[in-house]
C-alpha cells in the first residue's frame, strides 16, 4: 500500500502549493499586475526555491517565428543544499510541459505547471550535495511578462528576454549553458557565446554555441540583420543590424569599443571574450542578458550622442548582474539598486570620461529622480524595474545611479573603485545584497559607512541645498530631511558666464563672496543629490520654461526650473502691452503653458498624486486655477482642451469643461493629442508595441483618418492655420526629421533631416514659415540652435541667436520669433541653474531684444 500514501501525499503537496502560487496569482490579477503584488508572490516563492542551484543548462530549441512557436527541450542540473525531492523552477506560463525525465530515479518524473511555478518530483530524495539531472520537453507561445518589451515571437524579430523565463530557471545564482538553436535560415541568430557549430539544414539553420563562464540569464533573439565584426583587446565585438538600418556600423562600434574600454579599465575585465549587440526598431527599452548580449532600441541612438550612454549602461550590466546579481526571490535586499543603479552610474561615469565633466552634469540634469517617490532604494527589486511606471524606473536608476556618484565623491575614488573590484571579485557569479556592498566598501575604505547606507539607501529622505541670507550674511544651509551631505563646490559669478572664484563650503558654513561678484551657485555640476535647484543660487532668479502667444496677442511665460517638483510662477502680459501679472503657478506645473482663449491657460500638474498628470485651468482674470481632470500630454485649442489616459482619447470644452470620452482603442496607448485651429479635429498617436500610427479624428461625428506610421517614440505636432497640413517631428534611426502631411490624401513629404536633436515646431500665423530648435551635429557638448524652414522653397537656413542654447520658439506675428535661451556651454562647463532669457528675434534684420529679464521671485 506504500504506492496509495505516496498518492495521497503527493496529492496533499500540490493542494498546498496549488494554493500558494494560485492565490499568488489571483492576487496579482486584483492588483492589476502590479510590482507590489508580484513582489509579494516572490516572497512567499523564495522559501520554497531557496535550498537549490543550477549548475547547468543545456537547451536544445526549434523555433518557427512564422508560427509564434517554439519547442525545446531542457537539460537541467541542479544541486540541493539540503536533503529534498521536489525541485522549484520558473517558466514561463504560456509554455506547455509535454514530458519530463531524471537522470536516475522512475523512468518519468512527475511535473506539475502552475501558473509560472514548475514542480519536478526526481521519484527519489536527493541528499545535499548530490547533483540531480532532469530533462523536460515543451513547447507553446510564450506571454509577455514585461509589458510591450518582451515575449515576443514574430515572423521578422524575436526578443525574449531572461525575465521571460522562457527556460526553466529558479533564480539562484550564475550557472554555465550550452545551446542549440534550429531556426529559418533566412534570420540571425544573435549570441555572445563561443560558437560550435553553424550549419545550415535545408530552409532552416542549426546553431550550437556555449559560453565558458557562468552567466546569470540568458535571451533569445533572432532577427533579420546583418552581422558587422571587430576584435579589439581580445574580445570579439559583434553588431547585428536591421537592414536598411540607418545607422553607421563603424560608429556604433566605435561607441561599443569605448565604453567598454573605460568600464574595463575600472572594473577589470568581466571575462566574456565576445560582446553581441542588436538593435532593434521595435523594443522601446533596451536589455542585457547577462550572458554578454545586449539589445539595444533604435530610439537610444536620438539623444544626440548616437547611443554611447545607452551602450554603456547595456555594457555595464556585464558587471551588475552580468557577475554579481541581485537576489530575484528577496525584495528589500538593495539588489537592484546594485544591478541597475550601478549600470547607470557607469553609463554617467563613461559618458563623462569620453566627453567631459559638462556633458556628464547634462546627463544627471536630464536624468533626475522624482524626490516625491517616497520609497528607499533598498526595497526596489528587479520586479519595479520590469512592470513599475517611469517615475519609479528613474529612481531606480536616476537615484540608483546618483547614490554611487556620492558614495564615489565620500571614499575617493582609490578606495571606491578598489572597493567595487574587491566586491565583484568576492560575490562573482553570486546574487548580492546591498549589506554585502557597504561591508566591502568599508572594508576598503578603512571607515565606516552606515550612516550613508542608512541615509541614501535604506531611507527615502532627501536632501535639498539652499544658500540663504541671514543678517546679511550668506549660508548654506541643508532644508532636507537627509543630513548626510558633504562639502559642495561654490561658484561666485560677476557680469560674464565664467566662475570669477570657486570654493568648497559645508552645510552651515558662510558662502565669503569677493568684491567683483554679483551671484553664486552652490554644487553647480550637480555631484550631490539635491532636490530643489532653484534655491541654489542667490539672488533668486525665476527663468523662462515656455512661451505662449494667444490669437489675441496676450503672452504668456511659464518660470521656473524644468521639474514638476519644483516651484513654478506664470507671468501673463496683456494684448498690447499693459502692466504684466504673475501668479504662483500650481504645484507640479512644468512643461507647456498654451492659451485656451482669451482669458484661460492650460497647464499640466503633475502633482504625484496620480498615474497621470492633473489638468488645470488657469483663469487669468481671477488668477485661480481649476483643475478638470487628468490626463497626459494636454493640448490647447479654440475653447477646447483634449488629453490621453492609456487607450482613451478625451475632450474637454468650456465653460464646464465636462470631461467626454471621443475615443477608445483597448491594448492601444493614446499620445500627443493636437487640436486643429477649429478645434474640431484633434491629430494624435496610436501607440502598441513598438509602432505608432498618426491619426486625425473629428470628434463630433467620430470619423477617423490614417495619415501614416512610424516606430513608437517622441514627437512633436504642429498643425498648419488651413488645417490642411500637419507638420510632424518624428525620430527615424539616429536622427531627428520633420515631415509634412496632407490631410488631402498625397503621400507625407520629409521636410527635414539628419538634425540630433530637435526642440518644438513653430508654424508662422500666415503659414509660410516653420520655426524649430536642433542639434545640428552628433555631440552631448553640442547645443541647440535656431532655424527656420522656408514652407514654399523648402530651403531652410540658421537664425543667429548668438552662443545660445534654444529651449523654445514661438511666433509673435509673421516677422517675429520669441525665443527662450540660455548661454551654450563654451570654456566653462555645463551647469545649473543656467540662466535662461526670452527674447524677440526680428526676422527682417536679425536683430534680438530682450523682452524679458530674469526676475526676482514675488
Amino acid at each position: 500500500m506504500r504506492w496509495i500514501r505516496r498518492l495521497w501525499a503527493l496529492a496533499g503537496f500540490g493542494i498546498a502549493l496549488g494554493i500558494l502560487v494560485l492565490g499568488g496569482a489571483a492576487y496579482v490579477a486584483r492588483s492589476g499586475h502590479s510590482p507590489r503584488a508580484w513582489k509579494e508572490v516572490a516572497r512567499r516563492l523564495a522559501p520554497i526555491f531557496g535550498a537549490q542551484r543550477t549548475e547547468r543548462l543545456e537547451l536544445e530549441v526549434l523555433l518557427r517565428p512564422d508560427e509564434g512557436h517554439l519547442r525545446a527541450r531542457a537539460v537541467v542540473t541542479v544541486r540541493p543544499s539540503a536533503r529534498r525531492r521536489r525541485f522549484y523552477f520558473v517558466l514561463n506560463p504560456g509554455l506547455r510541459v509535454r514530458a519530463v525525465h531524471a537522470a536516475q530515479g522512475p523512468p518519468e518524473a512527475s511535473a506539475y505547471h502552475l501558473w509560472t511555478v514548475l514542480v519536478l518530483d526526481a521519484g527519489r530524495h536527493v541528499d545535499a550535495g548530490e547533483a540531480a539531472v532532469f530533462e523536460i520537453e515543451y513547447e507553446g507561445q510564450p506571454t509577455s511578462l514585461a509589458g510591450d518589451d518582451g515575449g515576443r515571437i514574430a515572423e521578422g524579430e524575436v526578443v525574449l528576454r531572461p525575465g521571460d523565463f522562457w527556460f526553466p530557471a529558479d533564480l539562484q545564482g550564475a550557472f554555465t549553458a550550452a545551446l542549440t538553436v534550429i531556426l529559418p535560415a533566412r534570420l540571425t541568430l544573435i549570441h555572445s557565446g563561443e560558437e560550435d557549430e553553424n550549419v545550415m539544414l535545408g530552409a532552416m539553420r542549426r546553431v550550437r554555441w556555449h559560453y565558458a563562464r557562468p552567466v546569470h540569464g540568458l535571451s533569445l533573439t533572432v532577427a533579420s540583420c546583418q552581422w558587422h565584426d571587430r576584435h579589439e583587446g581580445g574580445v570579439a565585438y559583434r553588431l547585428c543590424l536591421p537592414e536598411p538600418a540607418g545607422l553607421d556600423a563603424q560608429r556604433v562600434l566605435d561607441e561599443l569599443v569605448a565604453a567598454s574600454d573605460i568600464l574595463t579599465g575600472r572594473y577589470g575585465p568581466a571575462g566574456f571574450p565576445a560582446v553581441a549587440a542588436y538593435v532593434s526598431g521595435r523594443l522601446r527599452r533596451g536589455f542585457n542578458d547577462g550572458a554578454g548580449t545586449l539589445v539595444l532600441p533604435m530610439r537610444s541612438f536620438r539623444r544626440g550622442d548616437y547611443g554611447f550612454a545607452a551602450i554603456a549602461h547595456a555594457v555595464a550590466h556585464n558587471w551588475w548582474g552580468g557577475t554579481v546579481a541581485e537576489q530575484w526571490l528577496r525584495p528589500g535586499t538593495g539588489g537592484q539598486w546594485i544591478v541597475e543603479g550601478l549600470a547607470e552610474f557607469s553609463s554617467w561615469l563613461a559618458l563623462e570620461e569620453r566627453f567631459g565633466e559638462g556633458a556628464g552634469a547634462r546627463r544627471r540634469a536630464e536624468e533626475f529622480f522624482d524626490p516625491r517617490a517616497k520609497v528607499p532604494l533598498r526595497e526596489f527589486s528587479a520586479i519595479d524595474n520590469a512592470l513599475g511606471d517611469h517615475r519609479i524606473r528613474r529612481v531606480i536608476s536616476g537615484k540608483g545611479a546618483y547614490v554611487a556618484w556620492m558614495l564615489r565623491r565620500v571614499v575617493g575614488d582609490d578606495a571606491f573603485f578598489g572597493g567595487l573590484r574587491s566586491f565583484l571579485e568576492r560575490f562573482r557569479y553570486q546574487s548580492a545584497t546591498e549589506e554585502d556592498l557597504e561591508a566591502v566598501l568599508a572594508q576598503v575604505a578603512g571607515r565606516d559607512l552606515s550612516e550613508f547606507f542608512t541615509a541614501w539607501v535604506r531611507s527615502a529622505s532627501a536632501a535639498n541645498l539652499r544658500v540663504e541670507e541671514t543678517g546679511g550674511r550668506l549660508v548654506l544651509r541643508n532644508a532636507g530631511d537627509n543630513p548626510v551631505v558633504g562639502p559642495a563646490e561654490a561658484w561666485m559669478f560677476s557680469r560674464g558666464e565664467e566662475p570669477v572664484r570657486k570654493a568648497l563650503v559645508s552645510v552651515g558654513e558662510e558662502i565669503v563672496l569677493p568684491g567683483d561678484a554679483t551671484a553664486v551657485i552652490v554644487d553647480p555640476l550637480l555631484l550631490w543629490a539635491d532636490v530643489d535647484r532653484h534655491d541654489n543660487r542667490f539672488p533668486r532668479r525665476s527663468f523662462p520654461q515656455w512661451v505662449s502667444v494667444s490669437r489675441f496677442g496676450a503672452r504668456a511665460v511659464l518660470k521656473g526650473e524644468p521639474y514638476p517638483w519644483s516651484p513654478a510662477e506664470l507671468r501673463v502680459t496683456p494684448a498690447g502691452g499693459g502692466a504684466p501679472r504673475t501668479w504662483d503657478a500650481p504645484p507640479g506645473t512644468a512643461g507647456r503653458c498654451q492659451w485656451v482663449d482669451e482669458r484661460h491657460l492650460l497647464l499640466s500638474a503633475d502633482d504625484g498624486r496620480g498615474a497621470v498628470p492633473a489638468i488645470v485651468i488657469f483663469d487669468t482674470d481671477a488668477g485661480m486655477p481649476w483643475k478638470i481632470g487628468r490626463g497626459s500630454d494636454p493640448a490647447a485649442g479654440p475653447g477646447v482642451v483634449y488629453a490621453a489616459r492609456g487607450a482613451r482619447l478625451l475632450r474637454w470644452r468650456g465653460p464646464e469643461w465636462r470631461e467626454e470620452e471621443i475615443g477608445h482603442f483597448p491594448g492601444r496607448e493614446v499620445g500627443s493629442p493636437a487640436p486643429a485651429p477649429d478645434g474640431r479635429r484633434v491629430a494624435y498617436f496610436l501607440g502598441r508595441d513598438g509602432e505608432m500610427e498618426l491619426h486625425v479624428r473629428d470628434a463630433e461625428d467620430a470619423t477617423d483618418q490614417l495619415l501614416l506610421s512610424w516606430e513608437r517614440g517622441a514627437r512633436w505636432l504642429a498643425w498648419s492655420p488651413d488645417a490642411a497640413v500637419l507638420f510632424v517631428g518624428l525620430g527615424a534611426r539616429w536622427d531627428w526629421q520633420v515631415w509634412q502631411v496632407r490631410l488631402d490624401g498625397a503621400p507625407p513629404s520629409l521636410l527635414v533631416s539628419e538634425a540630433a536633436v530637435l526642440g518644438n515646431l513653430a508654424v508662422a500665423p500666415g503659414g509660410a514659415k516653420l520655426a524649430f530648435p536642433a542639434v545640428p551635429a552628433v555631440d552631448p557638448r553640442a547645443h541647440r540652435e535656431l532655424f527656420l524652414l522656408d514652407l514654399n522653397s523648402r530651403q531652410a537656413r540658421r537664425l543667429d541667436v548668438g552662443e545660445e542654447d534654444v529651449w523654445q520658439v514661438e511666433w509673435e506675428g509673421d516677422e517675429h520669433l520669441l525665443v527662450v535661451a540660455g548661454p551654450a556651454a563654451g570654456a566653462v562647463p555645463w551647469y545649473a541653474p543656467r540662466e535662461r532669457h526670452l527674447r524677440r528675434l526680428r526676422l527682417a534684420d536679425g536683430s534680438l531684444a530682450d523682452v524679458e529679464s530674469a526676475q526676482a521671485p514675488p
